[in-house]
């Protein structure tokens, strides 16, 4: 009987890993699609206001949506913002990935402090950064190109032209990611490098979504 009652735990606790591994995998096609569509939003853009698009991911590890939110502006002239005359405009609503899925920024954006990768070494980690990243930190602003719409510093990431091209070309990395206390706020551990997921941008702004680290080794 009791032989019966551990092959019953065992089987269990196989079929919890298995949906739990499940339902990770789709957390990150879910976070895929949001890549892609916030892509078509930001060319929808730039059509639009014939100006220049851009997608931006929040950079700041003090706040909650640190990697894991994005915005669409476009380049906008404003004769009264002396300090900035081109400033990026927030069109839409904050878009945010899949729960415990994050963007992963360059090696050199961010001190260990802040972001460090595990997988069991760093070197893991070495060809699964995202390429198509300015790690510039920028403003975004309301319609009156004078008034910051949040607190927030912001990098940018993909830029494209009323045209749909860009010379941003590069990849766009996605994977899951811990959430621990840093030294700033909020820290993110990047611990499953064989998780990877995202999107390929050439420069025709054409996004070719892949998976697997070998995607983005090349």
């Amino acid at each position: 009987m009791l032989v019966v009652i551990g092959v019953i735990a065992i089987f269990i606790g196989t079929i919890g890993l298995s949906i739990g591994g499940g339902n990770k995998g789709v957390a990150m096609q879910n976070a895929q699609g949001t890549l892609l569509s916030s892509l078509s939003g930001a060319r929808a853009k730039a059509a639009l206001y014939q100006t220049t698009a851009a997608i931006f991911v929040n950079a700041s590890p003090d706040g909650s949506g640190f990697m894991h939110e994005l915005r669409i502006a476009i380049l906008v002239d404003h004769d009264n913002n002396p300090t900035t005359p081109s400033v990026w405009v927030a069109k839409g609503d904050v878009i945010a990935f899949s729960d415990g899925i994050y963007l992963v920024p360059p090696a050199s954006a961010f001190p260990p402090t802040i972001i460090t990768y595990e997988s069991p070494t760093v070197s893991d980690w070495t060809k699964a950064h995202s390429t198509a990243y300015d790690s510039s930190e920028v403003e975004l602003y309301a319609a009156d190109g004078t008034t910051r719409i949040d607190s927030m510093k912001y990098n940018r990431l993909i830029r494209l032209t009323e045209r749909g091209t860009t010379s941003d070309a590069g990849s766009l990395i996605l994977a899951p990611a811990r959430v621990v206390p840093g030294a700033t706020g909020l820290g993110l551990v990047f611990d499953e490098v064989q998780a990877l997921r995202g999107a390929r941008v050439s420069v025709y702004g054409v996004a070719t979504l892949v998976e697997g680290l070998e995607s983005f080794s090349n």
